[in-house]
């Protein structure tokens, strides 16, 4: 903590080197515990004050990306799971849905956190802008993702 306003936050991933180092560290064959980990990762930056907007954005892009195939092999092996299976089934449809869920709230943290620390709408650069959008269309994205896991989770249970 600086002596004066805000330092450097106390994270892990403070640090973009170390942050890549980690996600290249995700098992590779089991995109289940993958996914855990990056939603707990999205959690952790979420909760953690003191990112740099610019930064925190970053983050969540890495994370985001990364999530991508994991997040694909899970819904690729969540449809060809035997109906039999309704709990290996209803695991890869919570750890999916939580990773959708926890997704959209870290760019709704980062949207909040943008709009707080904002005291003048005519301070926006183009940068700054084109940002907004990008984070608007992702928590989108992610909200819609998790509202249609929650839909096929509430046809799972009464199948």
């Amino acid at each position: 903590m600086a002596l004066f306003g805000v330092g450097k936050p106390v994270h892990l991933m403070e640090d973009i080197k170390v942050a890549k180092k980690l996600i290249s560290e995700l098992p590779a064959f089991d995109a289940a515990k993958a996914l855990d980990k990056l939603t707990f990762w999205l959690n952790s930056i979420s909760s953690t004050e003191g990112f740099k907007l610019d930064y925190r954005y970053e983050l969540l892009d890495l994370l985001d990306g990364a999530a991508k195939n994991h997040q694909r092999k899970l819904a690729q092996e969540y449809l060809a799971t035997d109906r039999q299976k309704k709990q290996r089934e209803n695991q890869l449809w919570t750890t999916v849905y939580e990773f959708w869920k926890t997704l959209g709230s870290a760019y709704l943290h980062f949207e909040q956190s943008r709009d707080r620390r904002r005291l003048d709408a005519l301070d926006l650069r183009a940068a700054d802008l084109g940002l907004q959008v990008l984070a608007d269309f992702r928590l989108v994205r992610a909200d819609g993702a998790a509202q249609k896991e929650k839909k096929d989770g509430q046809q799972l249970f009464h199948d």
